[in-house]
């Protein structure tokens, strides 16, 4: 298993830089709300930093094993997985203005124009200024992340930002392997 997913890795690496922003990914650990970034999460940390959310979900899923506990704030939503007494966030989906993304010491929000997405990510414009196909969509701009978790194992995730008169209506960032 553990070199299936090695592999696919590797195939994922040859292939995302043909879509997307070419040879540049994000560093996964650069990207935060309000200082909460995938891997440094008690959930109490981030209630200190974010407040109280306005409802919590946790289900188990017994085919994974591992807890998914889901956090909801006012146009804002994040996602965790607990697994062998750790918390990841998952998911982050920011639905107003009043939220901002950090990433790589620069604050997005909905609401920017499109203009500052092309300075923050020029690559990120090769793919989507190109004619609108079924694998090109003009009304999102994907930026890809990279991380390492402990060494062994390199995943990706994705930023997404919704757009539509040259402005950014929503930002979602995925946390995953797979797209």
């Amino acid at each position: 298993m553990r070199v299936i997913k090695i592999v696919t890795g590797l195939l994922l690496l040859a292939v995302f830089p043909l879509m997307g922003q070419g040879y540049r990914f994000v560093d996964v650990q650069q990207v935060s709300i309000y200082g909460v970034n995938f891997d440094d999460n008690e959930l109490s940390a981030v209630e200190h930093k974010m407040g109280s959310p306005l409802r919590k979900e946790r289900e188990y899923d017994e085919e994974m094993q591992l807890y998914r506990i889901t956090y909801v704030y006012d146009s804002l939503n994040l996602e965790f997985t607990e697994f062998k007494q750790k918390t990841f966030l998952d998911y982050i989906e920011i639905l107003s203005s009043r939220h901002p993304l950090n990433i790589e010491g620069h604050e997005v929000y909905v609401g920017d124009k499109i203009e500052k997405l092309r300075t923050l990510f020029p690559l990120a414009f090769e793919n989507y200024e190109k004619e609108p196909s079924p694998m090109i969509r003009k009304d999102v701009l994907k930026v890809y992340m990279k991380y390492d978790i402990g060494g062994e194992w390199i995943f990706y995730g994705k930023i997404v930002f919704k757009i539509k008169n040259n402005t950014v209506t929503a930002i979602y960032v995925v946390y995953s392997a797979e797209f």
